[in-house]
């Protein structure tokens, strides 16, 4: 029943929702599959499953700040593997580019938008 449901599963299975032996639904919340890849939340983190078995290849090389110039660049070069879905999880992502551990750091509450942006320059800046 459950392999049926998600071959013709036409939306997000946020939950991670599925039956079990006893017609009982069970779901993960610290489990989520984004695209083709898999992360699992640990303190608070989400982890990308290819980070998952060595614990020196985990610890991120690089830190991108939500909306920041690299954030941006991190997007575009995600989308082109069409993986661009990956850093949207809410709160801190660990994920691996080009063989490169990376922590995209969230949002924090009470963050302006000046302050992230501050090394972006729209039209017209200089």
């Amino acid at each position: 029943m459950n392999n049926q449901a998600q071959r013709v599963q036409t939306n997000l299975n946020a939950r991670n929702a599925f039956y079990d032996p006893t017609m009982k639904v069970v779901d993960f919340a610290t489990i989520q599959q984004v695209n083709d890849l898999a992360f699992y939340r640990r303190d608070g983190t989400w982890i990308d499953s290819r980070l998952a078995n060595d614990r020196e290849q985990a610890r991120p090389t690089r830190v991108i700040e939500f909306g920041s110039a690299a954030y941006h660049e991190l997007v575009g070069r995600l989308a082109r593997d069409n993986r661009q879905g990956s850093i949207a999880l809410r709160g801190d992502i660990r994920i691996l580019v080009d063989g490169e551990a990376v922590l995209v750091r969230a949002a924090r509450a009470g963050q302006d938008e000046a302050s992230v942006n501050r090394d972006v320059k729209g039209p017209g800046d200089q």
